[in-house]
């Protein structure tokens, strides 16, 4: 325990309050741990350990955000040191990162591991703002419109998934009335038009995204079109293209596995027997 500890103190004396993003790694409660365990108190050792470092991480991050490296032996215990000392208010997820590709044949009849965790926490979840992830070249390409506005596609302007009957929000299930020539789009109804409910291809009654007022104001920003699909008539609406979208929860990309891009980078430094369980470097500098 005392290694740990002494590491972190540093950390207190120098940067109280200066940082915004903490990256914790603490020891994986394993049989490689090298803890001097008392018989029969393993899991409490192991959390006595972490009960130390865990106000100096806070101190450290008074105005930002920490994330903490674990494994799948102790993820429930340190999640529950985490919310005493944060706040379960100021828990912002839990990542599932694909460390180890191939996976980790330990132990006989049970699956391959190959993820650890980060649990990550804010000191304040509601001053802390995310930072998102850039578009990868395929999410890009999928604009492919352009505008004034920036790049666009035409989006169903029917609402799809949870919350999209009549009967969770009433005020948006109303008629539109649409020509395809030339792709007219109104409230009411015009010569040639034809009359569009927010019906999906499977004939089940749904709403729109937008209430009357929002198609008022996209109508008369040219954000509303119809277009032909599948023999139907569908009312669109642009959606640009975001400046970024949010991290998910699962991470999978090959940059994240600790033997490429971890091992094999102190192999080539000759730092690996120092280092024997390195992070892919990637994975720390995304989290």
């Amino acid at each position: 325990m005392r290694p740990t500890l002494v590491r972190w103190l540093p950390l207190q004396e120098r940067y109280a309050g200066q940082t915004s993003l903490l990256y914790a790694d603490p020891p994986y409660n394993t049989q490689d741990a090298g803890f001097p365990y008392k018989n029969g108190y393993k899991h409490s050792t192991w959390a006595a350990m972490v009960n130390q470092i865990l106000p100096i991480g806070r101190t450290c991050c008074e105005q930002g955000v920490t994330s903490w490296a674990i494994d799948d032996t102790e993820p429930g215990l340190l999640r529950s040191m985490l919310d005493e000392a944060f706040g379960i208010v100021n828990f912002a997820g839990t990542v599932a990162v694909e460390v180890n590709p191939a996976g980790q044949n330990i132990r006989d009849n049970v699956p391959a591991r190959s993820h650890d965790y980060f649990h990550i926490y804010a000191n304040s979840i509601e001053n802390s703002e995310m930072q998102l992830r850039t578009l990868t070249a395929d999410e890009e390409k999928q604009y492919k419109l352009s505008s004034d506005d920036g790049a666009f596609i035409w989006d169903n302007l029917r609402r799809r998934g949870g919350n999209s009957r009549p009967s969770d929000r009433p005020k948006q299930y109303f008629p539109l009335y649409a020509s395809l020539t030339p792709p007219r789009v109104e409230l009411s109804p015009f010569p040639g038009s034809t009359e569009i409910f927010p019906i999906d291809p499977k004939g089940e009654q749904r709403i729109w995204r937008n209430n009357r007022d929002g198609v008022v104001r996209d109508l008369a920003s040219g954000r509303i079109s119809v277009i032909s699909k599948a023999g139907r008539m569908e009312v669109v609406k642009k959606s640009f293209m975001p400046e970024g979208k949010k991290w998910k929860t699962i991470w999978t990309d090959s940059r994240y596995s600790a033997t490429s891009h971890g091992t094999k980078l102190l192999l080539d430094m000759i730092l690996a027997p120092r280092f024997p369980y390195p992070k892919s470097l990637p994975s720390c500098l995304t989290a």
